[in-house]
This record gives structure tokens, sequence and C-alpha cells, in this order.
């Protein structure tokens, strides 16, 4: 019974652990083949070298050295009852051959601030803000 117990909270710790080191994204578009288009997924941002989106056990690894533009806007939703906005980050790179690629990511709003800030700091790239509004509410 004791082990099950530990088992338990393990997994517990695991899942918590996981989720501490994602940030929550959509793959909505792009050229990257090894993401499924619409794929819900997160950012693991925790290697200072490379950029991981994992989703649904596919996991696409970039090195920050070939980002080459990171642009961000927002487009506002409605629904019958709620409004909201989109948060959306383009990810501008060069593949291995060095083709120009791009990503497009839809971002959850609490976890937009933090990714583009890390994003920023690890390219070395400044975000394009599409929209003055988007600048203002990342």
């Amino acid at each position: 019974m004791r082990w099950l117990v530990l088992l338990a909270a393990f997994a517990l710790a695991a899942a918590a652990l996981a989720a501490a080191a994602g940030y929550k994204a959509k793959y909505t578009g792009g050229t990257i083949a090894a993401i499924p288009l619409k794929c819900s997924g997160y950012f693991n941002l925790e290697d200072e070298q490379a950029l991981r989106f994992i989703c649904k056990g596919a996991v696409w690894e970039i090195p920050y050295t070939q980002v080459r533009a990171l642009e961000y806007g927002g487009s506002k939703t409605r629904t019958l009852f709620i409004s909201g906005r989109k948060h959306l980050l383009t990810i501008q790179f060069s593949d291995k051959d060095g083709k120009q690629q791009l990503g497009l990511f839809e971002l959850s709003g609490d976890s937009a601030p933090a990714v583009l800030k890390t994003l920023e700091l690890r390219t070395g790239k400044q975000v394009k803000y599409e929209a003055e509004e988007a600048e203002k509410k990342p």
C-alpha cells in the first residue's frame, strides 16, 4: 500500500513539473512538417540553446541562433456570449539546409509575456508587434 502512495505522489510531482516547464500553445500553420496542423501542445523554454515545441509526441526543435524574426499580434474573437483575444506568434527561422521557414502559434494569454520575453533574450531578436494594441497587452 505504501508503494502505491509513493507512486501516486511521484506521478503528481512529475505532472506538476511538466506543467511548470511548458507554456501552452497551438500550432496553427506554417511550414513545419514535424508538427500536425492545429496541434495543441506547449513550448519548452528550459534549454538555453534551442526552442522546443512538444505536441502529441511530436517534438520540434530549433536552435535560437536560427531564428530570423519574431512577430506578435492579436485578433479579437467573439462568440455568442464571450469575447476574447487570440495571441499569435510567428517565428521565422532557417532550417538545417538554410531554407527560410515559418511557424504560426497561438499562445495562451497567460503564457504570452513569458514566451515573448524569453524568445527575445535567447534569440537576440526583438519581437515586432503587428499592432499598437498588441504591444500594450501581450
